[in-house]
């Protein structure tokens, strides 16, 4: 990064070496991904999580000096101002926000076997990581973002959100899951309008069932039987969209200056049906 990059002020970003990034639920993932694609591709990433991992910790040693890993709850206010000023003190500005951070979790509404309802603290947990968190992230990184100058389309930088299918159309058992990222979607356009004035772009990708470690957690019986249902269900390609092809289009939309406002599925045109 150059001297007259650091400067506040300086215009908005016009390639990836000259960019600041932060990534939240970077280290591992979809996050991890897109965060290894814009460092390969020269950016600076602060990578922000509740803890590390073996993913980050071969991203920081592959790239060394374009990569950061700091810890913080995207949930925790203070946190997520501390890294902001981290990030202001450190580099100046901003240019790009990824918002990843997310957490999910199988459970009935109401377990009829068990005669058991939908715990209500997990429903809790899950709308406040997924959504509270994405809001938090946003609310507290758009100021930085919106110091930058705007360049000759008025932009200044961009915000692009991790929404999920399920947010469109989910299975059954992840009501709570499908309505936070249902949640994100919908603060989507509205603040794509709202951060015009300033040019800030907000644009949500919307992955399928994408092949990360939050899937594999399942059993080997439960993953088999979720990539059989996602094969009949998409058109082409007939298998699980991978963390590496989600980044990919993360950072498409990033290039593409006329996208905003848009929820972009990434799913081989899978629906239920």
């Amino acid at each position: 990064m150059t001297d007259e990059a650091a400067k506040p002020g300086h215009k908005m970003f016009t390639s990836m070496q000259d960019a600041i990034a932060l990534v939240t639920g970077g280290a591992s993932g979809i996050g991890q991904a897109c965060a290894a694609r814009l460092a390969d591709q020269g950016a600076r990433v602060v990578i922000v999580d509740v803890h590390s991992s073996p993913g980050h910790s071969s991203i920081a040693t592959k790239h060394k000096n374009h990569v950061e890993f700091v810890v913080a709850d995207v949930t925790n206010e203070s946190q997520m101002l501390s890294v902001v000023e981290y990030i202001r003190g450190k580099y100046r500005r901003l240019d790009i926000v990824i918002t990843s951070a997310g957490i999910c979790e199988f459970q009935p509404t109401f377990n009829f076997d068990n005669n058991e309802p939908h715990k209500l603290d997990t429903f809790q947990k899950i709308l406040t990581v997924n959504t509270l968190g994405t809001f938090n992230t946003i609310r507290l990184t758009a100021g930085l973002i919106g110091l930058n100058a705007p360049d000759a389309d008025g932009l200044r930088g961009v915000i692009v959100i991790i929404g999920s299918t399920t947010g469109i159309e989910a299975e059954m058992g992840l009501v709570a899951y499908s309505a936070s990222k249902a949640a994100i979607h919908s603060m989507t356009l509205p603040l794509a309008r709202e951060f015009a004035s300033v040019g800030i772009r907000v644009v949500t990708v919307a992955p399928g069932l994408t092949d990360t470690p939050m899937f594999r957690v399942n059993p080997a019986a439960a993953q088999e039987g979720a990539k059989k249902k996602w094969a009949s269900l998409a058109a082409v390609p007939k298998r699980l969209v991978t963390a590496e092809e989600v980044a990919h289009m993360v950072t498409a939309v990033i290039e593409n200056r006329a996208v905003n406002g848009e929820i972009i599925r990434v799913d081989g045109a899978a629906r239920n049906f």
